[in-house]
């Protein structure tokens, strides 16, 4: 395997387990729930619908996310699993993306306003994470 293709790898893999992370609810774990109940009773009606409903489509959107990739390949490695274990057919950053977009629409709508995301790489290289992704198309 070619070291870029485990780069790309390991930054898909990164990116589902972190947009994952913010569906996760527990007693020792904080996501977009645990986020939107906090300031529940600071935002009106008419936000709160709209935190909830952000909330509930990006929900549904990471749900084949985390039962297909996250829980049989990126996290446990499900012995039934019956993907090609070569890098080429394992690739879908596009769509892990794609996936993206309700995170930061359901973040967005519980801070009540849109969030930016840099990416600085350098002194000078400074990457708007949001166009670059197109987030907002």
């Amino acid at each position: 395997m070619h070291m870029w293709m485990t780069e790309i790898r390991a930054i898909e893999n990164n990116l589902i387990v972190r947009v994952c992370r913010f569906d996760e609810e527990g007693r020792n774990q904080t996501g977009l729930r645990t986020a939107l109940r906090s300031i529940e009773t600071q935002l009106a009606d008419s936000e709160r619908k709209d935190a909830n409903a952000a909330l509930k489509r990006f929900r549904q959107a990471i749900n084949p996310l985390k039962t297909q990739k996250r829980n049989k390949i990126s996290v446990h490695l499900d012995i039934e699993t019956k993907q090609a274990h070569d890098a080429d057919s394992l690739f879908d950053l596009p769509g892990v993306i794609g996936h993206c977009r309700p995170a930061v629409h359901a973040v967005d709508a519980i801070a009540g306003a849109r969030v930016s995301y840099t990416l600085q790489s350098g002194r000078y290289e400074k990457v708007d994470l949001r166009v670059y992704c197109a987030i907002d198309v």
